[in-house]
């Protein structure tokens, strides 16, 4: 792993670790700590693991699987058993969220899964079985996304669709987007209420302006190092009586949730320190993947540079997504700022482009 992408992981989650010491509840801290410590660990796990063509394959294809098998799995229940205790795990108010919990949560992996699949798609052979394969997750991934009704999903996705025009040429790729944005739009429309919900402005919210504002007001308190991890949702109570209007101070006072935004919580919780911290991990990974990208565009390796594309893609809609929900650490997203150093190390290394890393013979 690139010496300084080191040295900022470690550096973040030494200082995470460090708020302990002025967090009001260690507990929470410290379980969330955890959390922090295991993506980590699960980044430099890829970074060290994926040495070879096949290997990237292999974590590409099993993130778009395991996406399409939780919209599968939602949308298999509410069809053949509605209104079970599957579907109300499923479900939530009408939206799908499959086995996440949360349909934001979902949707932000639904994204990055889509990104993945159409770079994927762009260098598989035509006529091919994996070709096929790709073009059916998509068409399940884009239905997925529409149930789920998440309007930071939706932004997400406009963004990366947006980014992934800017990088692209040619009009077939236009074409492509046109016909996921088409199915998005159709998705929507099954979906009860789904263009609704989309469409219609969020004035009043369902809380997410409230807990901005409250974590607003704890930045104004603890400018410098914030008020511990994980300790927004208890803290934010202590805020909840300050001068201005709240709409839902119950979700801060009664049932305190998280910010619903990373960058913001993170600012609260860990301060300016951590935030930068959080944002070089992620900058630098990033970096590591388009520079993969252009010079494995250099060397001739079609496949591997949509591969880094679609994962600097794929980084970039669920970095997007975490605007709305409180998720940095996410193993979803590490293993995508995984693959950035690693495709970038793979660059610098011929051989294991093409065969295993360790006996040299040709790979499977």
């Amino acid at each position: 792993m690139p010496r300084a992408l080191t040295a900022a992981v470690l550096g973040l989650v030494l200082w995470l670790g460090l708020s302990l010491t002025w967090a009001r509840h260690a507990g929470p801290a410290e379980a969330k700590l955890g959390d922090w410590a295991v993506s980590a660990a699960v980044l430099a796990v890829v970074v060290s693991v994926v040495r070879a063509h096949a290997h990237v394959r292999v974590v590409v294809r099993a993130f778009i699987a395991g996406a399409v098998v939780s919209v599968v799995f939602g949308l298999g229940v509410a069809a053949l058993a509605p209104g079970s205790a599957l579907a109300q795990r499923a479900w939530f108010e009408g939206r799908l969220q499959g086995a996440s919990g949360d349909p934001n949560f979902l949707a932000a992996g639904l994204v990055a899964a889509i990104a993945l699949a159409v770079g994927a798609l762009a260098a598989s052979p035509r006529r091919s079985l994996d070709r096929r394969c790709l073009l059916a997750a998509i068409v399940v991934l884009v239905a997925g996304l529409g149930a789920t009704q998440s309007r930071g999903g939706i932004l997400a996705a406009a963004a990366t669709a947006a980014l992934a025009v800017a990088l692209g040429h040619g009009r077939h790729r236009a074409l492509g987007l046109g016909a996921v944005a088409g199915l998005l739009v159709a998705a929507l429309a099954l979906s009860p209420g789904g263009l609704a919900r989309i469409a219609t402005p969020d004035v009043e919210g369902n809380g997410r302006a409230d807990l901005w504002r409250v974590a607003g007001r704890m930045v104004g308190r603890h400018p410098y190092v914030g008020v511990g991890l994980a300790n927004f949702p208890v803290r934010s109570a202590d805020l909840a009586l300050d001068p201005g209007r709240l709409t839902f101070a119950e979700l801060i006072a009664e049932r305190p949730l998280d910010a619903h935004n990373t960058y913001l919580q993170l600012l609260a919780e860990a301060g300016p320190l951590g935030l930068i911290a959080y944002v070089t991990v992620v900058g630098l990974a990033l970096g590591c993947a388009w520079r993969a990208r252009r010079r494995l565009t250099a060397l001739g390796e079609r496949e591997l540079a949509s591969a880094a594309q679609s994962v600097f893609l794929a980084a970039i809609g669920m970095l997007v997504a975490l605007m709305f929900l409180t998720d940095g650490d996410d193993m979803r997203l590490w293993i995508l700022l995984g693959l950035g150093p690693a495709l970038l190390a793979m660059a610098g290394r011929p051989t294991e482009r093409a065969t295993g890393p360790v006996t040299g013979r040709p790979a499977p």
